[in-house]
């Protein structure tokens, strides 16, 4: 079984305490000190210290909902989707109270593991993006039924599940997406396949297997939420198409969100945002300033609905490019550095270079051997 180490500021669980709230036999004991020791090893066979974390590794098929054969990861989660509506209300609330638990208490730890293997961002602000997602997901509060008399008798509205989802989630937020869309689904009753972006597989494996240990320990069945080994293109169309997909949930650019929408099954697209901030003469513009940069500089704006450029009125430009220069930024004036910064940008073709989204300010200045503080 191969098992990368991850580090992480968490302690794992004290055994003294769990063995007296479980009241453990003998032999349970045992089994959990092994268990503790396994899991504890490197790939070397020596202890790995208490704050090593591990991701699964691709030879674990179907362990903590992780799958290498997409058509078994498909079938195990319909089997848990025909499961969950028997489990009563009740519990599926303890379940998605679990996955909230989870999500606050390894936050941290996901948020690490996303900018290691991604590159993009800050993992401050992505711990604050995964406690968001969370915590503040919408949950059981949104399908209380509906009960309404009138002319022609007692009318009674119940929200039903599709069955099986397909989650597809981005690169820039891949944690968040899927912790947002487990709830979602769980809520409505449905399992979901999440198929993530290639450069986010890793920390994606992690977040399924925290999700699926959190279902199992409120009592929840096996495999509500899977994920594949490696995923790809052909996977995930593959995915679209496949009979026992009901619904197709999609975060990303135009492409995914115009693929999902033509499946012909029902979909949820959610495509670029990247919206512009107005400032006009009614606006507090120190307020203003403060904001955009703020909002804009949030885990190097990855967020879609992050500031992407700014349109002001001429009678206010002046005063808001002053406040702008009191706020941790570097004002690019000179013609020449922004010809330079946009041909670092971009590639020959006028796309923008990918190698650069999310990257640190300090460092895209540094690239053009521009001296700038450490706090921009």
């Amino acid at each position: 079984m191969s098992m990368k180490p991850v580090r992480a500021t968490s302690k794992t669980e004290n055994l003294s305490s769990y063995w007296r709230d479980n009241r453990m036999n003998t032999e349970t004991i045992v089994q959990a000190i092994t268990k503790q020791i396994m899991e504890r090893l490197d790939q070397s066979g020596n202890i790995a210290p208490e704050h090593v974390y591990h991701v699964p590794g691709p030879s674990q098929d179907g362990k903590d909902g992780i799958f290498e054969d997409l058509e078994m990861a498909i079938d195990c989660a319909c089997a848990a989707q025909q499961q969950l509506p028997k489990l009563g209300l009740e519990k599926r609330g303890r379940i998605i109270e679990a996955i909230r638990r989870a999500g606050e208490k390894n936050a941290e730890l996901l948020a690490k593991i996303t900018t290691e293997e991604t590159g993009m961002g800050r993992p401050e602000d992505k711990v604050n993006r995964i406690l968001l997602a969370a915590l503040k997901s919408p949950g059981m509060e949104d399908i209380k039924p509906e009960v309404f008399a009138g002319d022609f008798g007692l009318t009674l509205v119940e929200r039903q599940p599709f069955g099986v989802a397909v989650c597809i989630t981005p690169s820039t937020n891949p944690t968040e997406t899927t912790i947002c869309n487990a709830i979602g689904m769980i809520v409505a009753g449905n399992s979901a396949v999440i198929s993530p972006h290639p450069n986010a597989k890793k920390v994606t494996h992690k977040c399924v297997q925290i999700i699926n240990e959190a279902i199992a320990q409120a009592g929840g069945p096996p495999n509500l939420i899977v994920t594949m080994t490696d995923p790809t293109l052909q996977k995930t169309m593959k995915l679209l198409k496949h009979p026992k997909i009901s619904l197709v949930v999609a975060t990303g650019g135009p492409g995914v969100v115009k693929a999902v929408m033509s499946s012909g099954k029902k979909a949820i697209g959610a495509g670029a945002g990247n919206p512009p901030a107005l400032v006009d003469e009614t606006a507090d513009i120190v307020k203003a300033a403060r904001d955009i940069v703020v909002g804009a500089s949030f885990d190097n704006n990855l967020n879609c609905i992050g500031e992407k450029e700014v349109v002001v009125v001429e009678s206010v430009a002046d005063q808001l490019m002053a406040e702008f220069a009191k706020q941790p930024t570097y004002i690019m004036k000179e013609r020449r550095d922004i010809d330079r910064l946009t041909s670092l940008l971009t590639t020959a073709e006028g796309d923008f270079d990918r190698d650069w989204v999310g990257k640190d300010a300090i460092c895209i200045l540094q690239a053009l051997g521009i001296e700038a503080p450490d706090d921009v």
